[in-house]
């Protein structure tokens, strides 16, 4: 029997109104997502409450959607695995099976996939299990951009030692990825090795970026963007350094600003959406009011986003060392645990240039 009822009730509706969209919200969850038309319903209704920046988290927890996952990954932004839900309609045994496809289907088509209840466990006990330990450890490897906790912290005895933990997996699975092997896989699949390959020019950018750093062993991959394209191609290849993605204002053809002029991201021809800030201002100071877009880069595995400040001039000049020397706060600290945000602040460790999300 299939559930044919719409995708938000009244009262979903009601709540995106009244606190998603006052709050500008991220992302939007769908619960149960059957079909991409589930998806298109959802888009069309924050569109039509001004959420054009709000983006889609498909989640796959029943028969309905693992059957129809791949046009849920193309049409939605995100995808989040719920292994708990799933479990229910699922064999046990053919667990593994759903889990690892999708995880292999959104990496090669570079779309952010998260997967949940990994140290259930750890809800009552304050250390996981061997097996839990070895399955977070298996989904890093795997290719997964993230990790979702549920019951472990938010009801769980032990929630700070259960993050701590799971990101000391993370980070103990990170060492051992082959970035490279990863690489040559995804490039395999796609026909990038041919003669003549079928490859955009972002793409062939991004590609030959990955390769040009995993053999110069480079530190870093620093990504000046305004759509934010670039970093999510140079993630899809998942390579060993981090991408420090700065996103800048766009210009007119006449070189005039126009950051100031846009709302929310402008869609273009294929769907990609331009990650710009708008500058907004109460006569005494400019304030930066479209963080939360690049904020949403933050769904790639390895992208470090920042906003470069207008009034720190070119971009290979005084923005890229502003950019690095914030970054390399959040690198002496934690790679994995803390990113940030670029604005116009008087954060002492950001140089007045940078502060947290």
């Amino acid at each position: 029997m299939k559930n044919t009822a719409p995708i938000l009730a009244e009262r979903d509706k009601q709540a995106l109104q009244t606190f998603g969209k006052p709050n500008k919200i991220d992302f939007v969850a769908l619960s149960f997502c059957r079909n991409a038309q589930d998806v298109k319903d959802a888009r069309a209704f924050l569109n039509s409450i001004g959420m054009q920046g709000t983006k889609i988290v498909g989640k796959i927890e029943n028969m309905e959607g693992l059957v129809n996952y791949k046009e849920i990954m193309n049409a939605c932004d995100v995808v989040l695995l719920s292994r708990g839900s799933m479990g229910n309609c699922v064999d046990p045994e053919k667990m593994f099976l759903a889990q690892k496809m999708l995880l292999r289907e959104c990496n090669l088509a570079g779309k952010p996939i998260y997967v949940t209840r990994v140290v259930d466990t750890m809800v009552d006990a304050p250390r996981p299990t061997r097996a839990e330990a070895t399955d977070v450890a298996n989904l890093v490897l795997d290719g997964a951009d993230g990790i979702v906790l549920g019951s472990e912290t938010f009801r769980g005895k032990f929630p700070v030692a259960t993050v701590e933990t799971v990101l000391a997996i993370c980070r103990q699975a990170e060492k051992c990825f082959d970035s490279f092997a990863y690489y040559n896989s995804v490039m395999d699949f796609a026909g990038f090795h041919s003669i003549n390959p079928n490859i955009g020019k972002t793409e062939a950018l991004a590609t030959a970026a990955v390769r040009a750093a995993t053999k110069l062993k480079a530190a870093m991959i620093v990504v000046f963007t305004v759509t934010g394209r670039s970093a999510s191609f140079i993630a899809k290849y998942r390579p060993k350094q981090p991408i420090l993605t700065v996103v800048l204002r766009s210009t007119n053809q006449d070189g005039s600003d126009n950051t100031a002029i846009v709302a929310v991201p402008a869609e273009l021809e294929d769907g990609a959406q331009v990650v710009v800030p708008r500058l907004s201002t109460n006569g005494l100071k400019w304030h930066c009011t479209g963080d939360f877009v690049a904020r949403q880069c933050l769904q790639y595995r390895g992208v470090l986003p920042v906003c470069a400040d207008p009034s720190l001039g070119s971009p290979d000049g005084a923005i890229l060392k502003a950019a690095l020397q914030s970054v390399s706060v959040s690198l002496c600290r934690t790679l994995c645990t803390v990113k940030y945000l670029a604005c116009t602040c008087q954060h002492v460790k950001c140089h007045g240039h940078f502060t947290r999300p």
